[in-house]
């Protein structure tokens, strides 16, 4: 267990109040276009602080709601790859607030790379939250202050962003799955951007 990581996750979830009334709004007048479309990356250590605050076994935790992709030799976790996030509710409220994946508790704010080789955080402007002047500003303002307290490597920046920005077709993946739904799943990097739409 990385007590540390863990410790950051939680005053992440402590603070950062994304999942508003408002941003609610936005998000079911969208029809939670990025529940259905979107690969959510974990970030390292986080698939045993979710199973931690699940109060299952890691093992189970990531065969009922995880998959991965091997990128340089390295697997990133990612949801599991369905047609909508194994987390969804029918009212678009998420099953897992209080432990919400990082990254889809930040998006709108994705990584992309800056002019000095390095990242920066920035809204992606595809999304309603991003247009709405009070979840934007929130977003641009709390959430990527709190994002930037946790230091993530360079590597793994440059692995996500190989397969964030794409949608993908889930209902094919599903149909070209070689395993069950109830394992996980990892991926090869070419044999899931070859799921892009």
């Amino acid at each position: 267990m990385n007590k540390k990581l863990f410790e950051l996750l939680d005053e992440v979830h402590a603070n950062f109040k994304g999942d508003t009334e408002q941003s609610f709004k936005v998000c079911f007048e969208c029809g939670g276009k990025c529940q259905y479309n979107k690969v959510c990356c974990l970030v390292p250590g986080e698939a045993e602080y979710m199973a931690d605050k699940s109060g299952v076994s890691l093992e189970m935790f990531k065969n009922k709601f995880l998959d991965g992709v091997m990128i340089d030799g390295e697997t990133v976790d990612i949801l599991k790859c369905i047609e909508t996030c194994p987390f969804l509710k029918p009212d678009f409220s998420c099953g897992v607030k209080n432990f919400k994946p990082l990254l889809c508790l930040i998006y709108p704010l994705i990584f992309e790379p800056d002019e000095k080789g390095g990242w920066k955080l920035v809204l992606d402007r595809m999304c309603p939250l991003a247009q709405d002047s009070i979840t934007a500003h929130y977003f641009a303002n709390t959430g990527k202050q709190m994002i930037e307290a946790i230091k993530f490597s360079p590597e793994w920046l440059r692995r996500i962003y190989e397969i964030d920005g794409y949608d993908y077709d889930y209902e094919a993946m599903t149909k070209n799955r070689r395993v069950p739904l109830e394992q996980y799943k990892v991926y090869g990097l070419d044999e899931l951007l070859s799921f892009r739409i």
